[in-house]
């Protein structure tokens, strides 16, 4: 009897362990969908913020400008790059909404997007590539291809960073610019961006360069999320990025789709 006991509270203790490690594995999983879900909240948070920025500050620019201007040829000519910027506002507030939709439903929608034109809609965030004197050019070389199917929001994303990098990062008494150029490369398509400007000193910053709050220029402010956010956005479509820097002479990533 006492041995049939015994069996029966192994059996009994057998079961609750497996019960057990049941449980764990449910909580593990909770665990990781939390991590993931606060990692695209704390992503969005950040990218709301970043990529507003740019085109809220061109608007205020130029709003000044207005206020101030007397000329009307002048006033003519800064009215229509004021709707410009305004239309930026309004479709970038629409590719959040879609990115809400993203977290909700946990697919990223992907279409087929225009390059040139999404690079041209990027170009009118920021009053260094909006006004006509600028002294920071945006060079558009896409002869090999010109039409990629991806996110919206990520592709924009991650080119309104390296925009935004290369006029932040960008040399004095150089005329800066960035330059997109397309090719295909082992049946791939690849997009390579390059600036003329500060450029990262590889050997000492290479194993760091897309990590979280890595920053490579004490000088000049930012968070060190950037680089970190563009190589994620890529990652989670199955493109990769690269880079190759030389100081005082530049940056060319290469995005491989």
């Amino acid at each position: 009897q006492f041995y049939k006991e015994l069996e029966s509270k192994n059996i009994l203790l057998t079961r609750s362990k497996e019960q057990l490690e049941k449980n764990n594995i449910e909580v593990n999983k909770m665990n990781s969908r939390l991590e993931m879900r606060n990692k695209q909240l704390s992503d969005f948070n950040y990218l709301i913020s970043h990529n507003l920025r740019s085109p809220v500050t061109s608007m205020s620019v130029i709003v000044e400008m207005i206020q101030k201007e007397k000329n009307p040829d002048i006033l003519n000519q800064l009215l229509p790059k004021l709707d410009q910027v305004a239309k930026s506002i309004t479709n970038l507030t629409k590719d959040i909404n879609e990115y809400v939709s993203i977290l909700d439903n946990k697919e990223i929608k992907q279409s087929n997007i225009d390059l040139a034109e999404l690079i041209e809609e990027v170009k009118h965030e920021f009053t260094e590539t909006l006004l006509d004197d600028s002294d920071f050019n945006v060079l558009v070389k896409l002869d090999v291809w010109n039409q990629i199917t991806f996110s919206k929001f990520y592709l924009q994303s991650v080119i309104q960073n390296l925009v935004s990098n290369a006029i932040k990062y960008k040399r004095d008494n150089v005329a800066s610019h960035i330059e997109f150029e397309s090719a295909i490369e082992n049946k791939h398509k690849v997009l390579y961006v390059r600036d003329n400007g500060m450029g990262l000193n590889l050997e000492k910053h290479g194993e760091n360069v897309f990590k979280l709050y890595k920053r490579f220029h004490r000088n000049i402010s930012g968070k060190g999320m950037g680089l970190f956010l563009i190589k994620s956005q890529l990652e989670a479509l199955n493109a990769t990025i690269t880079i190759d820097s030389k100081v005082g002479e530049g940056t060319t990533f290469k995005i491989k789709f």
